[in-house]
């Protein structure tokens, strides 16, 4: 299902957009709804969109080098992820699955990254956002 212009408006990413420009990238961003407990991402897996949590709330987990659950984060409405893959071209970073009924919007890397070479407001938000970064070791 494409996204309308109004809920593209409420997502800070995109906030900075113009009427115009939201109009052409409403039909590449798509809504996918997830059930409580539903894996979104996989740690390690190719990086296939960047998310952008329209309703619900997601866990971001990762597996630590001893084999424990580390939770890292939770996110809500309005919030994004795996955005470090998508620029970068390397796997999910960790594990996202719905903590309640979840609506997320997807972009497809390509996409996404077509939007930020075009519109640059939507890269110099990226800079505001502080995304998980890879693990070191």
């Amino acid at each position: 299902m494409a996204i309308i212009v109004q809920t593209l408006r409420q997502l800070p990413f995109f906030a900075g957009l113009d009427e115009g420009d939201l109009l052409e990238i409403a039909p590449y961003i798509h809504e996918r709804t997830f059930s409580p407990g539903q894996m979104v991402v996989s740690e390690g897996e190719p990086c296939q969109a960047v998310y952008f949590v329209a309703r619900g709330v997601v866990r971001i987990r990762r597996l630590s080098l001893e084999g424990r659950e580390q939770v890292l984060a939770y996110l809500g409405p309005g919030k994004s992820f795996n955005l470090v893959p998508v620029l970068d071209g390397g796997p999910n970073p960790a594990t996202v699955d719905a903590l309640t009924e979840a609506a997320l919007y997807t972009i497809s890397c390509q996409r996404f990254h077509q939007i930020v070479r075009d519109r640059h407001e939507v890269a110099l938000w990226g800079q505001r956002c502080r995304p998980l970064s890879r693990p070191t070791s």
